[in-house]
């Protein structure tokens, strides 16, 4: 059974997840939380003993990873492109000139 606690966790590692990803000076503080999270679910695994079954904590880990992750190299993928995007328009600019 989920918790409204692991479900509001979730939701606040999503929206962190995607605010840290967009840092353009510091792309890679993405892969703070994917980090975090594999702590947070194996101290839940191993040490409280929270998910009972092997399976169990392996199917979280690996769906909230995958969708950690995802959102990390889309958003770096899209600040890429944006900063491509630029460099493009100054250097349109400049050839005006």
């Amino acid at each position: 059974m989920i918790s409204i606690q692991s479900v509001i966790i979730g939701i606040i590692f999503i929206v962190a997840q995607s605010i840290l990803s967009r840092f353009r000076k510091h792309p890679y503080l993405g892969f703070i939380l994917p980090l975090v999270y594999l702590i947070f679910i194996l101290y839940k695994y191993f040490v409280v003993n929270m998910i009972p079954h092997l399976w169990q904590a392996a199917l979280v880990l690996i769906v909230g990873e995958a969708l950690l992750l995802e959102i990390q190299y889309t958003d770096f993928k899209e600040s890429k492109n944006k900063r491509k995007r630029e460099l493009d328009k100054i250097k349109a600019h400049d050839s005006k000139e």
